[in-house]
């Protein structure tokens, strides 16, 4: 690491060699012209990154509401808000609530039993009582009337 020399040490080399503190005065002129000149292509090279982000950051922020670009370009997609206020209500029936389920009727138009006589594993189930019994009942829809 190359140390500076201090007052004295330049003092004594302009008294006895005038000619070399000539040199170390230009050559210090000379790194100094070089370091502005670096300094200053620096600040010219930070001017144009700077407008190169300003522009890259405007692309960024255009989608297809201010600009021409089609929807299916945007990168991030606002969620639609919904114009309905909350009431405070939790989803689905609520308590007290009367429902309206369909009935099963006494005497269904057809019955059809679904009997199981043996497992998957080929083993008979005649002998055994079914523990649960599946009652379930079809309703069709009424055909449409003509009244249009």
């Amino acid at each position: 690491m190359n140390v500076p020399p201090d007052r004295e040490q330049i003092l004594h080399l302009v008294l006895t060699d005038p000619q070399a503190a000539t040199d170390l005065i230009l050559d210090l002129y000379l790194t100094v012209q070089k370091q502005a000149e670096i300094i200053e292509k620096q600040a010219l090279k930070i001017v144009e990154l700077e407008a190169r982000i300003e522009n890259l950051e405007a692309q960024l922020k255009q989608n297809s509401r201010n600009s021409s670009r089609p929807p299916s370009s945007d990168f991030f997609k606002p969620k639609p808000k919904s114009l309905r206020k909350k009431s405070g209500k939790k989803p689905g029936g609520q308590k007290n609530h009367p429902g309206k389920t369909l009935k099963l009727v006494e005497d269904p138009d057809e019955i059809v039993s679904h009997p199981v006589s043996t497992c998957e594993c080929g083993h008979s189930l005649q002998a055994i009582e079914p523990f649960k019994i599946v009652r379930r009942q079809e309703f069709d829809i009424p055909p449409p009337s003509k009244s249009q």
